[in-house]
């Protein structure tokens, strides 16, 4: 019974080598730091729910800041979350790349006409499979790799949508308040010119006129409400939030400050460097380049080499080794080979294609910074301060009636328009600086 023993124990040491664990927490860790690198924000800690559920009410409590909004939607977003499940079906595929393939273990028995029972045992195993594992793991952990990298780029992308919801939800709430204000003014200024109108001082058409212009604003304040309700909801959905008891409260900053930007041949290898999603192109560009080796590998698939034993009928033991090839007579894997070159083409090819995307991004956002930041420097240096000019050059003369009332009503709704401009053309210039950040990689130079 020696082959026997000797049989039982190479099973039983092939059986433990095979053993591997599932354990995503440094590649976890990884895109955490990938995220703070990107976005130099962190998000809140979703291992122990308890303490973010305490996390969130402070936060929620006290009013979030834009940092904060994109802290709790990079923690608690639900569609992120699901991403995340890819880092384990990346790593178990990485697991299942580095493990041989199981031995076969087959067995033959035969009943003679006299003597003991003739039985035989193999134990085989696939040698082939061991040289394709450093192809197969390097292209797993290109894949791994490439996971990482596509999340993190989800991250940033995220951050940015989450800025930008909030932005148009403190827009709205601001245009709200300037819309009411302007619905009060037309009807103040409605009311006045009805007065004027009934001594003969003011046309009916012009009357009609301004009637018009309130309900019109009455419309608009409507409208801007809705918008906002919309809004609200839409960032509540980015946050992966159930909608507050109290309503969201938001701390709103002020003008952002506008970084001096080096000019676009100088920004474009920073992105090229820096932006995930290209650098998630190169992995897979150089995981089908892998692919087309392991496809090489496998024109010959199986070398088996094994243990045999038999049982005679005499009762005497045969045992001793075995081996198996595969001749590569008619299937030489030239189609699994012309597919990996085909893939490795069009990895090649859409790694070219995200680099040219860049370039035209970083065109575009540079040129709606420039524009939005001319209208803002415009609105809110120069035809706010004139407006404000014009409103006490106005009241002065009203006070020393020389101009009636009408007057002074008009040059508050003008000033009221005025500053429901700013506000459009602030949050024009928040969503191109989310943008140009977006497609930077997330940071700023010298950040």
């Amino acid at each position: 019974m020696k082959g026997v023993s000797l049989f039982a124990a190479m099973l039983l040491v092939l059986a433990l080598s095979g053993c591997a664990a599932l354990d995503t927490g440094p590649e976890q860790a990884d895109l955490q730091a990938r995220i703070l690198e990107a976005t130099g924000l962190e998000p809140l800690g979703a291992e122990d729910p308890e303490r973010l559920k305490r996390a969130l009410e402070s936060l929620l409590d006290k009013g979030l800041t834009r940092a904060e909004a994109v802290r709790i939607g990079l923690a608690v977003n639900p569609d992120f979350q699901a991403r995340l499940a890819e880092i384990g079906l990346a790593k178990a595929d990485l697991i299942e790349a580095g493990l041989p393939e199981n031995p076969k273990l087959r067995a033959l028995f035969r009943w003679p006409e006299e003597g003991e029972l003739n039985y035989e045992l193999e134990l085989g195993f696939n040698l082939a499979s061991l040289w394709r594992i450093p192809l197969r793991s390097g292209v797993a952990s290109l894949e791994l790799e490439r996971t990482l990298a596509g999340l993190g780029h989800e991250a940033v992308r995220l951050a940015a949508e989450i800025e930008t919801a909030f932005d148009r939800v403190v827009f709205l709430r601001a245009a709200l308040k300037e819309k009411g204000h302007l619905a009060g003014r037309f009807q103040a200024l409605a009311r006045e010119m009805e007065k004027r109108q009934r001594f003969g001082y003011e046309a009916v058409d012009e009357v009609h006129g301004v009637r018009v212009e309130a309900v019109e604003a009455r419309i608009g304040e409507i409208r801007t409400r809705t918008r906002l309700d919309a809004a609200r909801a839409g960032l509540i959905r980015l946050l992966g939030l159930d909608p507050p008891e109290n309503g969201l409260k938001l701390v709103p900053s002020g003008p952002p400050l506008v970084p001096h930007l080096p000019p676009l041949e100088k920004l474009l290898p920073r992105a090229l460097k820096n932006r995930a999603d290209i650098r998630a192109a190169r992995l897979q560009a150089r995981a089908a380049a892998k692919g087309v080796g392991l496809a090489r590998s496998e024109v010959i698939r199986d070398l088996e080499v094994g243990f045999n034993y038999e049982r005679e009928p005499d009762g005497s033991d045969l045992y001793g080794p075995e081996i198996g090839l595969e001749v590569p007579l008619f299937d030489l894997n030239r189609g699994g080979l012309g597919r990996a070159r085909a893939l490795a083409g069009r990895a090649a090819e859409i790694l070219r294609a995200g680099e040219a995307r860049v370039r035209q991004e970083l065109t575009r956002d540079l040129v709606k910074l420039e524009a939005a930041g001319a209208a803002f420097r415009a609105v809110d240096s120069e035809i706010i301060p004139w407006r404000l000019k014009i409103l006490d050059h106005t009241r002065r003369y009203v006070a020393a009636m020389q101009l009636n009332r009408t007057h002074l009503l008009r040059s508050e709704l003008d000033l009221s328009k005025a500053r429901l401009e700013r506000e459009k053309a602030l949050l024009e210039l928040r969503f191109a600086l989310s943008e140009l950040k977006r497609d930077l990689g997330g940071r700023w130079p010298g950040e």
